[in-house]
């Protein structure tokens, strides 16, 4: 799997988290960069790749994404048009820190809604393989 990719692939996730409850807010953007900064990280060590500057991927895509206006479900769905692509190669590890990275990110704002709520359930189910997170 290429890891850039995958990283891009995060972000798009990432974002339709972020927007799942509406519009992104500058402010809440600055914030989500610095979740994304953080979880990349420990994302990378569950893949196995320890470049240092991995999150730049993510929070570009991100950060397009959002330029974009692109709608949550778009988002979402290419998310997991690269997971079921590359199944084999996600592991439960990156399962468990994908999950933990949005839901995190949907705390970050205002807690989790019921649209995030139930965006990260069908990710959830996708991930079907993982353990109780």
């Amino acid at each position: 799997m290429d890891t850039k990719k995958f990283y891009i692939a995060t972000g798009k996730l990432v974002y339709a988290i972020a927007k799942a409850d509406g519009i992104i807010q500058n402010k809440e953007s600055r914030k989500f960069n610095n979740i994304i900064e953080d979880e990349v990280q420990l994302l990378s060590k569950a893949i196995g790749h320890h470049q240092t500057d991995v999150h730049a991927d993510t929070a570009l895509e991100f950060e397009l994404m959002k330029s974009k206006n692109a709608s949550a479900e778009e988002a979402f769905n290419s998310f997991m048009d690269f997971y079921h692509a590359h199944k084999p190669a996600i592991n439960n590890d990156m399962k468990t820190e994908i999950v933990s990275f949005v839901t995190r990110i949907a705390k970050s704002s205002s807690g989790v809604s019921e649209k995030e709520s139930k965006m990260i359930n069908q990710l959830k189910d996708e991930f079907k393989d993982l353990k109780n997170s």
